[in-house]
């Protein structure tokens, strides 16, 4: 079975160029998430998927020490994508309290990123955090990118046609043989486009195409669970 998208442009140039400035205006907050190879890949925000990993409580640590910094800054940002999600979903849609903002993806332009430097996965983070006594419905799980700026060549998205379900008898080593295996399928998105998709197809973030020095992808990425009150519950 395949990924299905909602994809919609929804950011206008001026809105673009706001966030963007918003971003590089709050450089000094990026965390650095190059690694051992040093790749110019930084965050602006906590990230579950490689904070509560780690450590829970440095995401929450993190969480209460950014998510002041981004509303502050993107209030109007996060009440924008807030009403198109309700609109588009067709349910009540709140940010979580206790769990950190969505928050931004930011690759400066090198040579490093010609290659697949992403990890595939799917979106399975929210098993790692505290929702306190809220119930919600995993296999409804969402996840969303919003893409602020691309590279001159453009980018997008890696995806498999294998799901969470469909390998999760399988051991890390024979499922990465599966899916390096298997073609992926390169779904490319245009600056301003927001991304909906279940999160629980295998993907990564595609590599950049002959990047330069001057290239930035800086995207702001979300996830969301489905409470059993019906409504979803945003975090990063």
């Amino acid at each position: 079975m395949q990924e299905k998208f909602l994809v919609k442009n929804i950011f206008s140039t001026e809105e673009k160029l706001r966030v963007c400035d918003s971003v590089h205006k709050l450089k000094e907050h990026w965390i650095n998430r190059g690694g051992y190879f040093a790749y110019p890949f930084f965050s602006l925000g906590a990230a579950s998927y490689m904070d509560a990993r780690e450590d829970q409580s440095r995401y929450y640590q993190w969480a209460k020490k950014f998510n002041p910094l981004l509303e502050a800054e993107f209030a109007w940002l996060y009440t924008k994508i807030q009403d198109w999600l309700q609109t588009e979903l067709g349910k009540e849609v709140k940010y979580h309290p206790k769990q950190a903002l969505p928050g931004f993806h930011i690759f400066l332009g090198d040579e490093l990123f010609e290659i697949p430097v992403a990890s595939r996965h799917v979106d399975l983070q929210y098993r790692d955090l505290d929702w306190g006594d809220l119930k919600y419905k995993p296999e409804d799980s969402l996840s969303f990118t919003a893409y602020i700026k691309l590279p001159a060549n453009g980018g997008g998205m890696s995806v498999w046609d294998y799901s969470h379900q469909d390998l999760l008898e399988l051991d890390p080593l024979a499922r990465e043989a599966k899916l390096s295996a298997a073609e992926s399928k390169y779904q490319k998105f245009q600056e301003g486009d927001i991304v909906i998709h279940s999160g629980l197809h295998y993907h990564q973030i595609a590599p950049m195409e002959e990047p330069t020095e001057e290239d930035q992808r800086i995207s702001l990425q979300g996830h969301a669970v489905l409470a059993d009150d019906g409504s979803y519950q945003l975090y990063w």
